[in-house]
């Protein structure tokens, strides 16, 4: 069947529509692909930037972290805070390309009052008294706990700043902007450390951190050499305190051995009836004498004995101390000689003095005096200490490395409280106080210096009530 015109001329109508529109939608789909692609394009361009952006922030920072870095090692190989400083100054300000950078330390601080700057070519310095308005000054002690410090654009129109005092300050220091970051040594204010720029500057991130971590270090820095200044001048005043020590060690030594040694002269002589025949009672007040003249010579002995460093310093400042050259000291025959000196001792105040001597003949070696010192310090302290009709006994062992030297006394014994004292020279315990016991509080602190000279050890107990035992460890020179 043939297809009439009508028929063919609605075809192609309809093949017609049908193709404008597969155009329309092709356009649509052309249009939306190119919108598309403009976003893509966009979104490209904005990664890209931004990308740009944080490839030049990551070389700032690489730059700064390196520049960090070595101003630091420059810092902790700084000779003294004044070199410190000026370095600091020197490198920052040439590293920031700014105008002038400044550290002023206050006149109240550890370091005394004192301004250390760098400034760029044609910028003027500005002179150490400078003053700058109360209204600035005080803005930037707000920020003193802030470590990040005060940062100003434009100092003219600058909210914070009164129009006056930003006008003042531009004048004063012929510059716009201004960076301050404050110098902390532990809780002290120092200073501040301060950037100024001839024109308005934006600070950046990059700018206020290092500036911030460089006063971090800087506040370190010169508190590590406070800290060492400190150090020596301590050090100092105790060699020029210890030196004035010795001096007057040795001039009271002297002086009162000299009329010590002339009382106990006559004293001998009297006794031999040299000036004539002396009844009983007189020979008692002169034995009185005698023992009162020992006790001065031993409480000067301990003084030397505590308050000089060295064999050498001993023997100038007391001219009966032991040479400088170690002795081989026999314990036993000491033990005996000390016993023996202080018999009168023990006599006159009831007290019964009992030596228990091994067999072995323990030598150690050191000073013969000290050792004697020592034995009579321990033994006149348990005497002393003792009640009338006790004993006193000093026990005298060795083994194959240590010579052992135990004194024991029944007297009352040390209260626990005072009992870790006892050691501590001028120390006198609440029962030697109460009990009205004469003593220097020397005995046990100058036995306590002759032990560890020795290289050996002391220890003390005892119990209220029932005495004490101080026991003295010393290694043998030869054992016999």
């Amino acid at each position: 069947m043939t297809a009439t015109p009508t028929h063919q001329r609605a075809h192609e109508h309809q093949k017609s529509a049908d193709l404008a529109r597969e155009l329309d939608r092709e356009r649509a789909a052309r249009g939306y692909a190119e919108s598309v692609h403009r976003e893509v394009m966009q979104a490209l361009e904005a990664v890209t930037l931004q990308l740009r952006r944080v490839q030049r922030r990551a070389v700032d920072d690489a730059a700064q972290l390196g520049f960090h870095r070595r101003l630091t090692e420059m810092m902790r190989a700084g000779e003294n805070p004044e070199t410190i400083m000026t370095s600091v100054v020197h490198e920052v300000g040439d590293h920031l390309g700014v105008a002038r950078c400044l550290i002023g330390l206050s006149e109240e601080s550890a370091m005394g009052a004192a301004l250390h700057q760098w400034t760029a070519a044609d910028v003027a310095t500005i002179p150490e008294d400078i003053e700058l308005p109360q209204s600035l000054t005080a803005l930037a002690m707000e920020r003193a706990g802030d470590d990040r410090g005060l940062w100003i654009e434009d100092i003219r129109n600058d909210p914070r700043v009164d129009p006056a005092a930003a006008e003042e300050t531009v004048r004063t220091l012929d510059c716009v902007s201004f960076g301050a970051v404050p110098v902390w040594a532990g809780t002290e204010l120092l200073g501040w450390l301060a950037l100024h720029s001839v024109e308005p500057h934006r600070w950046t991130a990059a700018e206020c951190g290092l500036v911030s971590a460089v006063s971090t270090d800087l506040s370190a820095s010169l508190l590590q050499h406070l800290h060492a200044e400190l150090k020596a001048r301590t050090e100092q005043t105790l060699r020029d305190v210890d030196a004035l020590k010795r001096s007057v060690v040795t001039t009271l030594s002297h002086e009162l051995r000299t009329p010590l040694t002339n009382i106990r002269g006559y004293l001998e002589v009297c006794a031999e009836d040299t000036y004539g025949e002396i009844s009983d009672a007189q020979r008692s007040v002169l034995d009185l004498v005698s023992r009162n003249c020992r006790r001065l010579e031993v409480l000067v002995g301990n003084f030397v004995s505590m308050n000089t460093a060295s064999p050498t310093e001993r023997q100038s400042a007391d001219p009966l101390a032991s040479p400088t050259e170690p002795d081989l000291v026999p314990l036993a025959i000491a033990a005996e000689d000390v016993a023996r000196s202080l018999a009168a001792h023990a006599e006159c105040h009831g007290v019964d003095v009992a030596l228990e001597l091994e067999s072995c003949n323990p030598t150690v070696s050191g000073s013969a005096l000290d050792i004697e010192r020592l034995m009579g310090n321990l033994l006149d302290n348990a005497v002393k200490f003792s009640p009338a009709g006790s004993m006193v006994t000093m026990r005298l062992t060795c083994d194959q490395q240590w010579a052992r030297l135990d004194v024991i006394d029944r007297g009352p014994g040390i209260a626990p409280r005072d009992q870790r004292h006892v050691f501590r020279p001028f120390f006198r315990g609440t029962r030697a106080v109460q009990g009205e016991f004469p003593g220097s509080g020397l005995g046990l602190p100058v036995a306590k210096t002759i032990v560890e000279k020795h290289n050996g050890s002391i220890d003390l107990e005892s119990r209220p009530g029932q005495g004490t035992r101080v026991t003295v460890t010393l290694p043998l020179a030869r054992c016999a």
